[in-house]
């Protein structure tokens, strides 16, 4: 064979080096998630053009994108799995018409606050709430304008609180607070003061225009109780209190 036609030393290391270049330029590519680079990282694996070092090398390179595609696609799996056990929580932990918490998130709540309350030795109230003259209009409109109702006036409280208090529904058309960092039991019934007012304002309905109005009873720790169940229990006979005295109004616990 004549010299002239054999490849010279430095010739195969410039071809390499353009293999090589070639490689590292798909492999770029293929790790920026462009589809198209991996199939052309596939087809190196097989060219037989290409120097065997460079094929094994882009077969390494294929396997561990296959290999890191497949952990993403785990991790997503597994991300999607959490998510919706999230949700499911959620769902689970809050009353499903208001969007509120509901009762036994609600207990867990009054448990916290009332350790809370103990440990830094800080007032706190827990407000219960009926809504009067709920039953007459669920039973003339329907439960649907029943339903709209509940969601609306579930607003109107979250609108009246403040950011550290918690609002619920426990059920029906029994709702409850729980109110903390506060100075006065007269800055405590600000608060239910708004509630009552917002809950006098008519409701529009899609059916037409209702009122309601609200009996709200209050119960204050220190005083009313020495734990959460009892301070709920005299929140609640508080509240039937005001429905005996003529409803629509606020009554604080007497024992």
């Amino acid at each position: 064979m004549n010299d002239k036609f054999k490849p010279t030393q430095s010739n195969v290391c410039r071809d390499l080096e353009n293999q090589v270049s070639r490689l590292l330029n798909v492999a770029k590519k293929v790790a920026g998630k462009k589809q198209k680079s991996v199939n052309s990282l596939t087809a190196m694996t097989g060219d037989r053009s290409l120097h065997p070092l460079v094929r094994d090398l882009a077969e390494t390179i294929a396997l561990m994108s296959v290999e890191i595609e497949a952990r993403e696609y785990r991790v997503e799996l597994i991300i999607d799995d959490l998510l919706k056990k999230q949700a499911d929580l959620e769902q689970a932990m809050h009353d499903a018409l208001t969007g509120l918490p509901n009762r036994a998130i609600f207990h867990e709540h009054l448990n916290k606050f009332f350790e809370a309350a103990v440990r830094n030795k800080k007032p706190l109230a827990v407000v219960f709430i009926d809504l009067d003259n709920f039953k007459p209009i669920n039973d003339s409109l329907g439960h649907d304008a029943g339903d709209e109702l509940l969601v609306m006036v579930g607003k109107r409280i979250l609108k009246s609180i403040r950011s550290s208090d918690v609002a619920a529904r426990l059920g029906g058309d029994e709702f409850a607070l729980i109110l903390d960092q506060f100075s006065s039991k007269k800055e405590a019934l600000l608060v239910c003061n708004r509630v009552l007012e917002e809950l006098k304002t008519p409701f529009p309905l899609k059916a037409g225009e209702v009122s309601i109005g609200g009996s709200i009873g209050v119960s204050f720790f220190p005083g009313d109780a020495d734990n959460p169940t009892s301070l709920l229990k005299s929140a609640d006979m508080a509240m039937y209190s005001a429905k005996s005295k003529g409803r629509n109004q606020i009554r604080c616990y007497k024992p």
